[in-house]
């Protein structure tokens, strides 16, 4: 190992590519290693030897350059727990030659006795001594490391909580009278674009999946429009080119809107229907109302 000035560090944390799942995780610890390493009392790494490289920074480009050094001593690889993403996959394959050379591998717990061994040009396994004994530098910076690693796993856990309460809330609870349950469908995947009626924001259908408030057992369901954060329906779903089942039974009578009681003949409202079901039960979008529900037969009087 390179030893004076000449050493050099590199700290990678990358944490999930899902916006959905991503987790403050792994830039966190990697920062916080950051810190220690160029913290003048540890004495690790001089300030202007060690790079941090988070997520969208960890290039191959930013990566190969810190790697191209020759005096490059040590290479800190945090990944947030998990099954492996595109970037952690891409990083070994690509990198795989410089491991068993000159790049150490390391976990957030692992990080003082690397960084140890570095200073002291031992192995790591010679360190762990050291950086074990509370009374020295070393062993007061993993202890420190450890409390905050603790404290980043109860957050984790917390968010996890309120996530999955809030998850649980909104599919058990139908809506309230503020936020009824408007009729649409709930599995609209590739089915074009839908806007909210309330702001016209236009979303791919797959997106405003994402934003489901509640659905039943029938395929109704509402969504939160991420612009106006109103709950509501959706208009404008592209379903008539995706349309299967048996024919339509409405084509030759009357029919009007079960929503707001707007009337049309069966043909106008064939020409604005939204989604059918195999059994040829059908949601249409009403001119009147401007909302996507069921439709309602009108009873001829008695002659």
């Amino acid at each position: 190992m390179a030893s004076g000035a000449s050493r050099h560090g590199l700290v990678i944390g990358v944490d999930y590519a899902d916006p959905k799942l991503r987790l403050p995780g792994a830039p966190v610890d990697a920062q916080a290693i950051y810190n220690l390493m160029i913290d003048p009392q540890c004495g690790l790494f001089p300030k202007e030897n060690v790079r941090l490289l988070l997520n969208e920074q960890a290039t191959f480009r930013n990566i190969r350059m810190e790697l191209s050094l020759e005096e490059a001593g040590l290479c800190l690889h945090i990944l947030d727990e998990g099954p492996q993403n595109e970037v952690e996959r891409n990083v070994a394959e690509e990198f795989e030659n410089f491991v068993e050379k000159r790049i150490r591998f390391t976990t957030f717990k692992c990080l003082v006795q690397l960084a140890m061994a570095v200073r002291t040009g031992n192995r790591v396994s010679e360190s762990v001594n050291d950086a074990a004994d509370p009374g020295t530098e070393v062993g007061k910076a993993r202890r420190q490391l450890a409390e905050l690693e603790v404290q980043i796993q109860a957050a984790r856990e917390e968010l996890a909580g309120v996530e999955k309460q809030m998850l649980h809330l909104s599919s058990k609870q139908p809506p309230s009278a503020e936020t009824p349950a408007l009729s649409t469908v709930k599995d609209i995947r590739g089915c074009g674009e839908s806007s909210c009626p309330a702001c016209l924001k236009s979303l791919p259908c797959e997106q405003w999946m994402l934003h489901e408030t509640w659905h039943d057992s029938h395929g109704r369901a509402t969504y939160r429009c991420p612009n106006c954060q109103r709950i509501t329906e959706l208009i404008g779903t592209q379903f008539a080119r995706r349309i299967e089942g048996p024919p339509d039974s409405i084509a030759n009578a009357d029919q009007t809107c079960a929503l707001c009681g707007h009337r049309l003949s069966g043909a106008d409202w064939m020409r604005r229907i939204v989604a059918r079901f195999q059994n040829g039960q059908g949601f249409y979008h009403c001119p009147n109302c401007n909302r996507i529900g069921e439709l309602e037969p009108v009873v001829a009087a008695a002659p």
